[in-house]
């Protein structure tokens, strides 16, 4: 699942659902929702091949944020 929507972290019942699933979750960071969507579009095409190979070497249930630069962050 990929959201920009990172207040779900702050949300426990949201959050525990989420972990629940055991579904690999990308957080796109605030500065993502800052661009207008053809930027937002452009970031996803310029960043997908980075975030798709780090994404293959996670496990199952992963709960990232993605960085400006496309770079994954482990959440606990």
């Amino acid at each position: 699942m990929v959201t920009a929507d990172m207040a779900i972290r702050h949300r426990p019942a949201e959050y525990a659902a989420l972990k629940a699933t055991n579904m690999t979750v990308l957080f796109l960071k605030s500065n993502f929702l800052q661009r207008n969507k053809w930027g937002q579009a452009e970031w996803l095409i310029r960043h997908w091949p980075k975030i798709e190979e780090q994404v293959q070497r996670l496990g199952r249930g992963t709960i990232v944020t993605v960085s400006d630069r496309g770079k994954l962050e482990t959440l606990k």
